[in-house]
């Protein structure tokens, strides 16, 4: 069995790859191979695996991910054999593995031995070594951890001692004489290693032994005019000593003689610039690199940014006393930010910065930085006392801004947050002492959680006068969406009638049944549980959990829901008071005071100890006793963010559970069964029900529901209902964001639009979910999924490879780890997404240089060889396309004048296809696009709208074709084309 961290974690074993899809059990691993051959303590792991506050249950979940990794890597434990790679010494556990078998020591070894070698003289010994160390690397290391700081000290280690062989190989390689071969890696590697002067060292020097002088120097200048304007230094002593020996032609610089051919064994293929790793041939980058880069370095990410000033208002205390009291509080504050999923980091003078979204998008940003203002606002006593300043009392003032940022590769935003993190800090500048002053878009993500009134107006540099909104008070959870459940149920009559036979099922046969709903964000899983719950027969019990993405204590806070509204507890209770509430609600059940205690403690109602499994028994008790009394129905909502452990209690009380009437409902989005294929296969009855989208007839009764009955004009109707697409929250957001913008307003017994053809946008509550979505997807499926929304709606797998700098490798499974979780789906031989916003979001998240590189390689894709016959019209659009980015960044240079015409010429001839086929209207649309794309002197202009004349005469448009020819002929005049005009 080897053990792989030169790239994503990865176990492999005779039988293929071993899948471990939790992410803290993989922690877990990580950080037991980084350690491999030593022990790595439980209150470690702890540490390193939750941080600072890791819940009560943490030492039990520690256990718990142990023994699945063991039962993963030696199956031969469950029938009882002795051993395996992890096992438990003193207070914590050790992967008792060979050196051999982790990659990243094979690694180490390999360098130490190329290192001798060239300390020896032997550069061809040391060329081959350091070849074969860095054909091991697979990716950037333990790649899946990129922004785990368990994992950031190897991660460092390791990739310092990469860059240190491609180092010494590189060296090793000049010695031997192969400085022509090495310029093309040595230009890759300075070109993402800028300020590596032993990089630019060696390819000024291969420069020179290659003959090309002039190149050599004007490499020397370019490295100095980076170090200058970046460091504001000049080369180092070496650096510039070697530009004066090669101004003086120094024999030294001349390459070694090599008496004789050097053996060498056949080498690894060659290594790749971004990560030292195997390079397939005929690529640039290896598959990792190419994942991260194939839709550019840079991505486009909706994120919210949190600002918070702490003044103090007291006078004549010293300031120094000042400085170091906020000091400390400011390390409380900042991790109240941390505890809520900010990057926090210092701004300027007295201000905080926290930023929400950065390195990883979640649907709830926003809202996560107001729970952040909120706590710190209201906890700050206690804040000051932790930070040893009990009798400091500052002010408080908050802002907090939403908007779009260009992340880099790295996933730190760090000084690039432009306007967002400005309008945060004018925000918090504009708040008085305890006020939370938030921006309209941040609004719009929050509003069903807060109750605001207009704020200050703030001028904004290029977007005139912003009026922001004051935060009076917050509900609790400060929920980022909230579903209506007053409109009655649409289209979901069948499901709900599986739901209801699943409970008398349980109810005749007295027996535990899991069924799991599925189905992705917004398509209506929770409505129907609640439609349920609001159906099931009077003398039944009925209980909701729902799990949480983040948070203290959440692994079992669905459960601890469900209990405490069984026991009658309402919150606020001491854990003597929970204790027995738990005891009363079991009654006479046998052993009933025990399973209160480990109930109690699996809650968090009291201090936690013993195995899990005996709180997992206590559940499974304390179910089985109310369902003895009548029919129980459980329901746990968005299962899909629960930890590996409430699945598994899960699991255990449906298997285990005998002889009862209970159901247990649990609803998930597809991540479910993407990061736990396995889910639901167990000895009992269960059975899965997945939710499609809505129907054209349903979505329209949906829509009059929302509106109160009320009619809307019949346009904006079938608009609203073709973007939705089915999904009930993405129909109801967009029909609240136009009611909200004023766009639909009521006339009388009507809905009217405000304007003729108002436009239908995506709300940012869905482009916050589905932002969410994307960046939770691994590094190769969300860069196949990018590349297809390049595509289109509809893509070919062929396209997409055609895309990624390392081809069609990797790609088949990226795509269906993508259908697996419901973003695209097959249609025949090709693949189409799953909704038209999913592509929109994918295509948005990629910056605009780079959707204009991408349309224009697919364009040329296209053109060549078989892939011809694609059509003048599709390669067109994405010419069209390439050119209009590039215009929007301000591009209007020759590149996009000649991508311009390439695109108006495409069109032109689709234009005319489609006349030829009758099919006027479509002509007309394609000659005024292909027109458009020309400035008015190109000479191909003027033929153009004269064909779009003819085609609007043919569709009976004779007033537009009048206007189109009258601006020919002004044209024609004004530069003298007389045959044009004539014509």
């Amino acid at each position: 069995m080897r053990f792989h961290i030169l790239g994503p974690l990865e176990v492999e074993r005779p039988g293929g790859i071993i899948t471990i899809g939790a992410r803290k059990q993989r922690a877990v691993l990580a950080l037991l191979v980084i350690n491999a051959g030593r022990i790595v303590s439980l209150d470690r792991i702890i540490d390193d695996i939750w941080g600072e506050e890791p819940p009560e249950t943490a030492p039990n979940a520690v256990q718990v991910y142990v023994s699945g990794l063991r039962k993963l890597l030696d199956p031969d434990r469950s029938r009882g054999a002795a051993g395996g790679p992890i096992a438990r010494r003193g207070d914590g556990y050790v992967l008792e593995v060979e050196p051999a078998d982790v990659d990243a020591l094979v690694f180490e070894e390999l360098v130490r031995s190329g290192r001798a070698a060239l300390a020896a003289g032997r550069a061809a010994s040391c060329a081959e070594a350091m070849a074969h160390a860095l054909a091991l690397w697979r990716g950037p290391a333990l790649a899946d951890f990129a922004y785990d700081a368990f994992a950031q000290p190897e991660i460092d280690r390791l990739e310092g001692l990469r860059m240190s062989a491609i180092d010494d190989r590189i060296r090793a390689e000049l010695d031997l004489g192969r400085h022509a071969a090495l310029v093309p890696e040595l230009e890759a590697l300075v070109a993402r290693h800028p300020l590596r002067e032993d990089l630019r060292g060696h390819l000024v020097l291969a420069l020179y032994r290659s003959g090309r002088q002039a190149d050599a120097l004007a490499a020397y200048a370019d490295a100095r005019r980076v170090l200058d304007e970046e460091l504001g230094i000049d080369p180092s002593p070496a650096l510039q000593g070697l530009e004066t020996a090669i101004l003086r032609q120094d024999p030294a610089l001349d390459p070694p003689s090599v008496a004789a051919p050097v053996a060498v064994a056949p080498i690894a293929p060659p290594p790749c610039p971004g990560c030292g790793g195997p390079l397939p041939e005929g690529v640039d980058l290896c598959n990792a690199c190419a994942a991260a880069d194939a839709a550019g370095a840079e991505t486009r990410k909706t994120v919210t940014a949190l600002c918070v000033e702490l003044s103090t208002v007291e006078e004549g205390v010293d300031p120094e006393a000042v400085h170091g009291a906020l000091t400390e509080l400011f390390d409380e504050v900042a991790a109240v930010a941390r505890r809520h999923g900010g990057s926090a980091r210092w701004a300027v003078g007295d201000q905080m910065l926290a930023v929400f979204g950065v390195p990883v998008v979640h649907e709830d940003d926003a809202a996560r930085a107001l729970r952040a203002a909120v706590e710190i606002r209201d906890d700050l006593p206690k804040l000051c006392a932790a930070a040893g300043a009990p009798g400091l009392a500052p002010e408080a003032h908050f802002g907090i801004s939403t908007g779009e940022v260009i992340v880099p590769a790295s996933g730190s935003l760090s000084e690039r947050g432009g306007e967002v993190i400005g309008l945060a800090a004018k925000l918090c500048n504009a708040a008085e002492g305890g006020e939370i002053l938030i921006s309209p878009r941040t609004l719009a993500l929050v509003r069903t959680g807060v109750t605001v009134e207009d704020g200050p107006p703030l001028t904004g540099r290029g977007r005139g006068r912003i009026t922001p909104v004051r935060v009076l008070e917050t509900r609790d959870g400060i929920p980022a969406t909230v579903r209506r459940l007053d409109a009655p149920l649409v289209g979901r009559r069948a499901e709900l009638g599986l739901l209801l036979d699943e409970f008398e099922a349980t109810r005749a046969q007295r027996r535990c049944r899991l069924v799991t709903v599925t189905g992705v964000p917004g398509v209506g899983k929770s409505r129907l549980a609640a439609e349920l719950v609001g159906a099931v027969p009077a003398d039944a019990a009925t209980f909701v959990g729902r799990c949480r993405p983040y948070g203290e204590g959440v692994t079992f806070l669905p459960v601890a829901e469900v209990v405490r509204r069984a026991a009658g507890l309402r919150g606020g209770e001491d854990d003597d008071e929970v204790v027995s509430a738990l005891g009363r609600t079991l009654g006479d059940e046998p052993d009933g005071g025990l399973v209160a205690e480990r109930l109690a403690q699996l809650i968090g109602a009291a201090p936690a100890f013993g195995a899990l499994e005996d709180g997992f028994w206590a559940v499974r008790r304390f179910l089985d006793a109310l369902a003895r009394r009548r029919p129980v129905v459980v329901v746990l909502d968005d299962l899909h963010w629960a930890e590996p452990s409430l699945l598994d209690l899960v699991e255990h009380v449906a298997q285990r559970s005998r002889g009862v009437p209970l159901l247990l409902v649990c609803l998930a989005r597809p991540d479910l069964l993407g990061d736990r294929p396995a889910w639901g296969r167990i000895d009992a009855p269960t059975s899965t029900v997945q939710l499609e989208p809505l129907g054209t007839e349903d979505s329209d009764r949906l829509l009059r529901n929302l509106l109160g009955g009320d009619l809307l004009d019949g346009g904006v109707g079938e608009r609203i209902v073709r973007t939705a697409d089915g999904n009930p929250l993405f129909l109801e957001e967009m029909t609240r964001m136009l009611i909200d913008e004023g766009v639909l307003r009521r006339d009388g017994d009507r809905w009217v639009a405000a304007h003729a053809t108002p436009g239908v946008a995506v709300p940012p509550t869905i482009q916050a979910l589905l932002g969410a979505r994307l960046d939770r997807l691994e590094r190769g499926e969300r860069s196949a999924i990018e590349l297809a929304a390049v595509v289109g709606t509809e893509f070919d797998a062929a396209a997409v490879a055609g895309l990624r700098p390392g081809g069609d490798a990797g790609l088949e499974e990226d795509l269906a780890g993508l259908e697996s979780r419901e973003l695209v789906r097959r249609a025949g031989p090709r693949y189409r997404f799953r909704h038209a916003l999913i592509q929109q979001a994918a295509y948005e998240r990629v910056t605009k240089a780079d959707r204009a590189r991408l349309h224009e390689r697919l364009a040329s894709w296209l053109e060549a060889g078989a892939r011809a016959e694609a059509g003048d019209e599709r390669i067109g659009f994405h010419l069209e396309r390439a050119c209009s980015l590039r215009r929007e960044l301000g591009r209007d240079d020759e590149a996009t004048a000649d991508l311009a015409r390439r695109a108006s010429a495409r069109l032109g001839a689709a234009a005319r296809r489609a006349s030829l086929q009758g099919n006027f209207a479509s002509a007309a649309g394609l000659a005024a696009r292909a027109a458009d794309l020309l400035p008015p002197d190109d000479g191909a202009r003027g033929p153009l709208l004269v064909e779009l004349a003819s085609y609007l005469v043919d569709v009976g448009d004779l007033r537009g074709a009048e206007a189109t020819l009258r601006g020919v002929l002004d044209a024609a005049e004004r530069r003298g084309d007389r045959r044009l005009a004539a014509r």
